[in-house]
């Protein structure tokens, strides 16, 4: 396994985030009828990250989400969320706390100002405008 650098565990969390959101942002089809259908999926949306943002510390409370996914996955009102919903119920314990410790550490960076996001974004975004200048 490679050793990971708390700017790249950083970036790939930033990207995973980007990239759960991207897939899992219901659609409101326009002219339903259903004038509660934003806010509900608002909620829905907001409920399922609150839940999915969460790393259990025991093996109970791990037991305790997963069958909460599981009533999520039966249930059509997350629909747009059941392919990650398959994703989270196939992961184990182990890996969950990698994770827990990849978002506190990217937490902990977030927190102690030390680092400048910013520059960082800015530079990656200079070295991909200019990454083939060298070529002819």
């Amino acid at each position: 396994m490679t050793q990971l650098t708390l700017e790249a565990v950083a970036e790939r969390l930033e990207a995973l985030e980007r990239k759960v959101a991207e897939l899992t942002t219901p659609a409101i089809r326009p002219g339903t009828g259903d004038r509660d259908a934003a806010p509900k999926a608002a909620a829905l949306r907001d409920q399922f990250y609150a839940e999915a943002a969460r790393f259990p510390d025991t093996e109970a409370g791990f037991a305790t989400q997963k069958e909460l996914y599981r009533q999520w996955r039966a249930d059509s009102a997350f629909e747009p969320y059941w392919t990650l919903l398959d994703r989270l119920l196939a992961r184990d314990f182990a890996d969950t706390r990698k994770w827990s410790a990849l978002a506190d550490a990217a937490r902990h960076l977030r927190e102690s100002g030390t680092y400048d996001f910013d520059a960082w974004r800015e530079r990656r975004e200079y070295d991909l405008k200019h990454a083939n200048d060298h070529l002819p």
